[in-house]
């Protein structure tokens, strides 16, 4: 049976299934590039996920006496982060550990409406001239961005075969040009540097595209650009929630013992 000839709920589960088990990697690096191409344009230099460079400019800054109340926001920024993080690591700790579908639903639906907030309250503030320095203001929504950038980039966990990053292109620009070397040179892993080579572009590709429609975009729409982001992540969030529901619906299929078996598995591989 074609995909044409499927029933209507079937090819919304189809594409669902797509969605969340090809796409989605790409989506949110698509998303990545969004944020820090809008974070670095209109949050004087600040990228969300990325906190080496906020530390550089912010210590050489302060040392060096340029523009100090900038800099200033920068280490506020940082030092925010790490609080962030470490405050999710403990109440993670001390919560049942939640299994991995949930999680990444919940995270990935988190991280929409963060960035609608984000979207939408920066660009009321940044309209009204309320950001055009260094502020509270200013601070309160970068905090609040590196927040959504953290959960899709640490704690999103995605079926993908190769290891990838979604915000810092590093380690991924390193993986593309190894297994670029592999393929070009003829080694004896070939065969496996290829389809790792075509994910890797693929990964920059929707990077770059992110940062490319933001510049474009944000000269007349400002913040508001980021609510294509949003609308991405929202049918990434819902093809996550489709998927969780047809796994519930398929594990009731399962025989009683059978069932027992896999939750008993699958706990034990978390």
């Amino acid at each position: 049976m074609t995909f044409v000839q499927l029933p209507y709920h079937a090819r919304l589960l189809r594409v669902g299934d797509w969605i969340r088990t090809r796409a989605s990697v790409y989506v949110l690096c698509f998303v990545g590039g969004c944020m820090e191409c809008i974070s670095f344009t209109l949050l004087f230099h600040s990228l969300l996920g990325v906190m080496t460079v906020n530390t550089m400019m912010g210590v050489i800054g302060v040392v060096q006496k340029i523009d100090v109340r900038q800099s200033i926001l920068h280490l506020m920024t940082v030092f925010a982060f790490l609080a962030l993080v470490l405050a999710h690591n403990i109440i993670s700790l001390k919560r049942k550990r939640m299994h991995r579908s949930i999680r990444n639903l919940r995270c990935l639906a988190a991280e929409t409406v963060l960035v609608f907030i984000f979207a939408c309250g920066a660009s009321f503030l940044y309209r009204h001239g309320m950001m055009r320095e260094a502020n509270v203001s200013v601070f309160a929504f970068v905090c609040l961005g590196s927040v959504a950038l953290y959960l899709q980039n640490y704690v999103v966990q995605l079926d993908i075969q190769f290891p990838t990053a979604t915000m810092v292109m590093t380690g991924n620009y390193i993986a593309l040009i190894v297994n670029a070397s592999r393929v070009i040179a003829r080694s004896a892993d070939r065969e496996k540097a290829v389809p790792a080579l075509k994910h890797y572009v693929s990964v920059h590709l929707s990077f770059w595209f992110g940062v490319l429609v933001m510049a474009i975009v944000s000269r007349d729409y400002d913040f508001l650009s980021l609510l294509l982001s949003c609308a991405l992540l929202a049918i990434l969030t819902i093809a996550f929630a489709m998927g969780d529901h047809s796994d519930e619906h398929a594990a009731v299929a399962l025989s009683a013992p059978d069932s027992e078996l896999v939750t008993s598995e699958s706990r034990t591989g978390q």
